[in-house]
């Protein structure tokens, strides 16, 4: 669809909303995108947190490597990666790295947040390693049994 479609608000006022990039209904493929899957991890963190009784703040922008800014049980602020698992020869995979397609992939540091939530979603389970274990590493593994689940006591250290 090409031009724009006048919305209206609450107070009945106008706004045109740009549907250059939307597509006809039916015309698109019905899965998911990484991108989609992703913002569906970040959504089920963000519930989670709240049950927990964790206040979620998200960045102003999407130019930090932090997803969300947690305010503990403590007082304390947490920055939190939120990353979604992927199936990869037989065991849950997590990319642990920063980049996306038309950018150089890069390693994560012990500057960018506290913690990488790796959202695993057999299970909905939340996995949570601290930035020193995974920085500089590019994939992270994760299995069931084995690896840390739910381990949510780890963010009050």
């Amino acid at each position: 669809m090409n031009g724009f479609a006048e919305m209206t608000d609450e107070t009945g006022g106008g706004f045109l909303f740009p549907m250059d990039n939307i597509e006809e209904p039916g015309t698109h493929d019905v899965s998911p995108s990484s991108i989609a899957r992703g913002c569906i991890s970040e959504t089920l963190f963000k519930l989670e947190c709240l049950k927990r009784g964790l206040m979620p703040f998200e960045p102003s922008h999407h130019d930090t490597k932090c997803d969300l800014v947690l305010l503990s049980g403590k007082g304390a602020l947490i920055a939190i990666q939120v990353k979604r698992a992927y199936w990869d020869s037989g065991r849950w995979a997590i990319s642990s790295h920063a980049g996306r397609d038309s950018e150089k992939y890069r390693s994560y540091t012990v500057k960018d947040f506290h913690f990488l939530a790796a959202h695993i979603p057999e299970g909905d389970v939340f996995c949570f390693w601290p930035v020193e274990f995974i920085a500089g590493r590019k994939k992270l593994s994760w299995r069931s049994g084995i690896s840390p689940a739910n381990n949510w006591e780890d963010l009050e250290r």
